[in-house]
């Protein structure tokens, strides 16, 4: 199962790369112009109820081609709960390895996809993500007047069923 699913994202990076990366971009919070690329769409048609999968390619395909990330917060939006949860754990895992990998371009283009998408589940993966290991300008509900050197991390309690909070500085 593992070398299908490496053999159908490595077609899909391949024939992807070919026929042009970026389709669709947002322009604005929410506003999103253009069609996704092909590529993405395909993922997300492949995947229909997200998981294991779906993460999997789409984070192989974001590591390669961040420019694609506006096309999988849109999409990932748009399809069901497991589609956007898988879109948000992608971009998640996605920005840790280039953050890593020093890519902070690609990484950038990852977190600010993730700001105008408007879904509270993806800004909320990406934010912690990135908590603690770069600056960046935030999101406007975690951080609306700290500017781009604030720095963010995300902080648990031992109250069952509360969710973690992320403060910037």
């Amino acid at each position: 199962m593992r070398l299908i699913l490496v053999a159908i994202v490595a077609a899909f990076c391949l024939f992807g790369a070919a026929s042009g990366a970026t389709a669709g971009a947002y322009v604005s919070a929410g506003t999103y112009t253009g069609t996704p690329s092909p590529i993405v769409s395909r993922l997300f048609a492949a995947f229909p109820n997200g998981g294991d999968g779906l993460i999997a390619a789409l984070r192989e395909l974001l590591i390669n081609n961040p420019e694609l990330a506006d096309d999988v917060a849109y999409l990932g939006v748009r399809g069901g709960n497991g589609q956007e949860q898988a879109a948000a754990a992608a971009l998640s895992q996605a920005v840790t390895i280039l953050v890593n990998r020093g890519n902070n371009g690609g990484a950038t283009r990852i977190t600010t996809a993730a700001r105008l998408s408007g879904s509270v589940t993806i800004q909320t993966a990406v934010s912690n993500s990135i908590a603690g290991t770069v600056s960046f300008s935030g999101f406007p509900s975690n951080n609306p007047d700290k500017g781009a050197t604030a720095h963010c991390t995300t902080t648990t309690t031992t109250v069952s069923g509360a969710q973690p909070v992320t403060t910037c500085q």
